[in-house]
């Protein structure tokens, strides 16, 4: 994209949304990640998309680290109305009965890694 921004400056790209990772937490022992998921929250600002990270990061950082979580990864959009929070776990049952969620995931929050994204049905 940014190589594209560059080329042709001035480009407007409705629907794009640019982020910035803000942290990662990961796991100390290397477990092969099988799905991630993904899920974005609208914010009020940069104000409040730090103080969601911070809080989302508290509740994971543990120890331990929730059951079948191998990595979280928050970004916050560049205009602060957006956080993305993508997480790669070991299995479905673990991502979607964690408690560290504000509400539970969803099999349409989750992806298989397998060569590319596919949706878990």
């Amino acid at each position: 994209m940014r190589g594209i921004d560059e080329v042709v400056p001035g480009i407007e790209r409705p629907g794009l949304v640019r982020y910035r990772l803000r942290g990662s937490i990961v796991a100390p022992d290397q477990r092969p990640a099988n799905l991630v998921a993904v899920r974005t929250v609208d914010t009020d600002g940069h104000d409040a998309a730090r103080h969601l990270v911070t809080d989302v990061h508290d509740r994971i950082a543990g120890p331990p680290l929730p059951q079948g979580l191998v990595a979280a990864h928050f970004h916050i959009s560049t205009d602060g109305t957006r956080v993305l929070l993508y997480e790669e776990w070991t299995d479905a049952e673990s991502a979607t009965t964690s408690t560290h969620h504000t509400e539970p995931l969803t099999p349409s929050n989750l992806y298989h890694l397998h060569r590319s994204l596919t949706r878990v049905s």
